[in-house]
């Protein structure tokens, strides 16, 4: 479950394992602090990043960048934690106009290590995407983080990855796409075979590929939008979920970027 909000007031408190009134060597439990609920287990190498860490690096970037803090995304019941930075103005993708964010995600739970992302979120139809990187390349082991981390080398991780979002973006707009293209790609999403009827699934993701199409052209980049209007606004009904960063959505958006990027 994604839970959106404007502050992250709650923190992560680290406490031994014990069983039978024996501590367990070694290891750690990570909880909640206002309703202490389990976060993850880990051993005593892996480094807490906490939320009041995350928090201290968005004010650090707000000061050197254009993005401002704009909310935060919680995910599996704060098993992971998203920031969102806002640009201060509109950008433009392909001369669309977007929201533009950055986007800092952290787990507690061990399934990801400390990434950042280019998130795009098209104004005239709320598709959205999100791109991302690690920034440490362990799971937040003891040093790993800390020495690695620095507000220039987040910047440098972010601009690389928008930058290689947008080129790819930019050839998407000049790559045709046939009939047989579409449906290969369809396939791909949800796992159909060739012999397959239709499905109501396969019938949702071609009305948002034909609304898509119809407005930016038979092309490679009027296909992806109309796989991130069917996550956007089909799977996750219009929601502000910002990015689709996570889930059946990530997923699905990933099959298409991969998949439109290897027909250049």
């Amino acid at each position: 479950m994604k839970n959106v909000i404007k502050q992250l007031k709650w923190e992560v408190i680290e406490e031994n394992i014990s069983s039978n009134n024996i501590i367990i060597p070694n290891k750690k439990a990570l909880f909640r602090d206002d309703n202490h609920k389990l976060l993850g287990i880990h051993t005593n190498k892996y480094y807490v990043f906490k939320n009041k860490d995350l928090k201290k690096l968005c004010r650090e970037i707000e000061k050197v960048s254009s993005y401002v803090i704009n909310q935060f995304v919680e995910l599996n019941a704060g098993k992971k934690v998203l920031a969102f930075l806002k640009h201060k103005d509109i950008q433009h993708v392909n001369d669309i106009a977007v929201k533009e964010y950055l986007v800092i995600g952290n787990s507690f739970d061990g399934t990801s290590s400390l990434f950042v992302g280019y998130n795009s979120h098209m104004i005239r139809c709320e598709n959205q995407f999100t791109d991302s990187k690690r920034i440490v390349q362990s799971k937040h082991l003891k040093g790993g983080v800390t020495k690695e981390i620095d507000i220039q080398y987040i910047l440098n991780i972010f601009n690389s990855q928008k930058k290689q979002t947008l080129y790819a973006f930019s050839k998407m707009q000049k790559t045709s796409i046939s009939e047989r293209e579409i449906y290969q790609l369809i396939r791909l999403i949800i796992g159909k075979r060739e012999f397959d009827g239709p499905n109501k699934k396969e019938e949702k993701i071609m009305e948002s590929i034909d609304e898509e199409i119809t407005y930016f052209g038979k092309n490679a980049w009027g296909l992806f939008n109309g796989i991130t209007h069917y996550t956007s606004n089909i799977i996750n009904r219009g929601r502000h979920t910002f990015g689709n960063v996570s889930g059946e959505s990530q997923r699905i958006n990933k099959i298409a970027m991969n998949f439109l990027i290897s027909l250049n």
